[in-house]
């Protein structure tokens, strides 16, 4: 099912390379993925509220998160199209890249599927750490082509959390890591966005979500000239997170598409010595400051 949401971001993308008439490599790879996943999703059952949801939303206040790996109810032969669509994808967009398309290629990723879904599962939730997710490029593939089924999910359960009462730093229906948030309208609330399922949960302003630092030596932000974007970053884990104040702004935000058009903002995250929370360099370990090249 297409949602407002998804319309959206098609209509937008289609205004964008109408007035534009090339999209950003980016952009034209979001594109791409987003429309595959949407096939996806479309061949998805509807969300049954039953799965005993009701009776874990409880759980919720003990800080597990409502979504386990086994209420996910996979067809699997649709998930092997979902990532045969994904590593298709992403052959032609590294095109100029053999080692690459060679690795995309290797077989091994499509085999041993439940288990390998399920590792990658796991991994990309608040008990893991990133430098646990094993092979970077089957963990990307797993969960680009994962994807539709988790936001799936999540369309249907968001409503049953409680948003003054979660204030965690992991998402409260999949348990996955926030990769973005925003400041609402209403009183500048930090809320952020899952980076695989979309959901969006209200969350303090002084707290680090990665390592709960609470210590306003530790916490800063920086922003762009017009104070609509912000870089969150912590100087106790190193790591950051970027957001958008909607209280500057007038015009419509779509905020997975906004993932995508700042990327100039990890970019300068980076030169100041902070990284993605999901790019810790392999080996070092959770205290360790990050090398930066």
């Amino acid at each position: 099912m297409v949602t407002e949401t998804d319309g959206k971001i098609l209509n937008k993308i289609k205004q964008w390379q109408k007035e534009s008439g090339n999209l950003p490599p980016i952009l034209i790879l979001y594109s791409q993925l987003f429309n595959a996943q949407l096939d996806i999703r479309s061949q998805l059952p509807e969300v049954e509220a039953g799965l005993s949801m009701s009776v874990r939303v409880p759980q919720l206040d003990r800080g597990i998160p409502l979504l386990r790996f086994e209420d996910i109810s996979i067809d699997w032969e649709l998930l092997r199209k979902s990532l045969q669509q994904v590593i298709s994808i992403l052959t032609q967009f590294a095109a100029d890249n053999p080692e690459l398309n060679t690795r995309l290629q290797n077989p091994e990723i499509l085999n041993n599927l439940p288990d390998t879904v399920r590792e990658c599962y796991h991994a990309h939730t608040q008990n893991s750490h990133p430098q646990e997710t094993g092979d970077d490029l089957t963990g990307l593939v797993i969960n680009l082509a994962f994807r539709p089924f988790l936001i799936h999910y999540s369309k249907g359960l968001i409503h049953l959390v409680d948003q003054n009462q979660w204030r965690r730093g992991y998402c409260p229906v999949c348990g996955g890591i926030p990769d973005f948030a925003f400041l609402d309208k209403e009183r500048g609330s930090r809320w952020l966005l899952c980076s695989r399922c979309d959901a969006e949960w209200l969350f303090q302003r002084l707290e680090c979500p990665y390592c709960r630092a609470r210590n306003s030596d530790l916490l800063s932000y920086y922003s762009d000239q017009d104070e609509l974007y912000r870089v969150y970053v912590c100087d106790q884990c190193k790591y950051y997170l970027k957001a958008i104040d909607l209280r500057k702004t007038e015009n419509e935000v779509i905020l997975p598409l906004e993932r995508y058009l700042t990327t100039d903002l990890d970019a300068q995250a980076y030169r100041n010595g902070y990284l993605a929370y999901h790019s810790i360099p392999e080996n070092d370990g959770v205290n360790k400051q990050p090398k930066i090249s």
